[in-house]
């Protein structure tokens, strides 16, 4: 899998605190496996510690328009 770049967007579900979703696009999300996510959470966490605030990934595919 190749992250191409990745931004964040707040999600509209939480209305107390905004919880950051982080939208990676990807040349496959498929490819984005649970264990990757959980080193790329680690270390989300280990940079910006906040306890009690989830981590949310959305993996998007490229659109190639060859």
């Amino acid at each position: 899998m190749k992250i191409y770049y990745a931004t964040t967007a707040v999600d509209p579900k939480y209305n107390t605190i905004p919880v950051p979703r982080y939208v990676l696009f990807v040349n496959d999300k498929s490819l984005l496996t649970d264990s990757y996510s959980q080193y790329l959470r680690n270390k989300i966490r280990e940079a910006y510690p906040a306890p009690g605030i989830p981590v949310i990934f959305s993996a998007r595919s490229r659109v190639r328009n060859d």
